[in-house]
C-alpha cells in the first residue's frame, strides 16, 4: 500500500464504506433467479458473484488495513506540523531582540530626552501650583490657579501610552481620551 496522507485515507474508508453497503444491498439469490428464468448464463453469473465476494472481502480488509493505519498517521502529520510551527517561530528571539535594539536606541535618541523636558515642566507647573496657592491664599486673592498651573497633558501622548502599553495605532480612533486638560484643547481655543 502506498504512503497516504490522513485525508486520503480517510477518504479512501469512505469509498470503500459505499462500495460495501451496494455490496450488502445485493440479493445474489434473486440476481442468479432472474438469469434461470431468463435461461442465461449461470455459470457466468455465478463467476461474477464469486469475483465480486472476493473484490468485497479484499475491500473490507483492506479498510481494516487503513482504519489501523490512521491514526499513526495522523499522529505523524500532527507531530510534523509541530516541527513546522516550532520552525516557523525558531529565531523569533533574535528577530524580538532586534527590534527592542531598534525601538530602546529609538527611545534612548529621541522619546527619553522629550520625556525628561515633559517631566521637568511637570515639576515646574507643580511648584508653580504650590507657590501660587500659597500667594493667593496668603493674600486672600481671588485667582483660579488651576487655570495657569494645572498639569496639562496631550491627547496625542496620551495615545501613544495606550499605543505602547495595549499594541494599538495611536490613530485607530477606537480610543476617546475625555478627562484631563490637554494641550490640543488650549491650542484649539487660542485659534477661536
Amino acid at each position: 500500500m502506498k504512503t497516504m496522507t490522513s485525508k486520503e485515507i480517510s477518504n479512501r474508508i469512505d469509498e470503500i464504506t459505499q462500495l460495501q453497503e451496494q455490496h450488502q444491498k445485493r440479493d445474489f439469490d434473486a440476481e442468479l433467479l432472474k438469469v434461470m428464468n431468463a435461461g442465461g448464463d449461470i455459470d457466468s453469473l455465478e463467476q461474477k458473484q464469486l469475483d465480486d465476494e472476493r473484490v468485497a472481502r479484499r475491500l473490507r480488509v483492506e479498510k481494516q488495513a487503513l482504519e489501523a493505519q490512521l491514526p499513526e498517521v495522523i499522529y505523524t502529520e500532527a507531530k510534523s506540523e509541530l516541527e513546522a510551527l516550532k520552525d516557523s517561530c525558531k529565531n523569533d528571539h533574535e528577530l524580538i531582540q532586534e527590534q527592542v535594539d531598534i525601538i530602546e536606541k529609538a527611545f534612548n535618541e529621541a522619546v527619553k530626552p522629550a520625556l525628561e523636558v515633559l517631566e521637568e515642566i511637570r515639576i515646574k507647573r507643580s511648584n508653580a501650583l504650590r507657590r501660587a496657592e500659597v500667594l493667593t491664599r496668603t493674600h486672600q486673592i481671588n485667582w483660579n490657579n488651576y487655570v495657569y498651573f494645572d498639569e496639562l497633558g496631550s491627547r496625542k501622548l496620551k495615545l501613544i501610552q495606550i499605543y505602547v502599553s495595549r499594541g494599538r495605532a495611536p490613530d485607530a480612533g477606537s480610543t476617546v481620551l475625555t478627562s484631563g486638560r490637554f494641550i490640543e484643547d488650549l491650542q484649539q481655543n487660542e485659534g477661536n
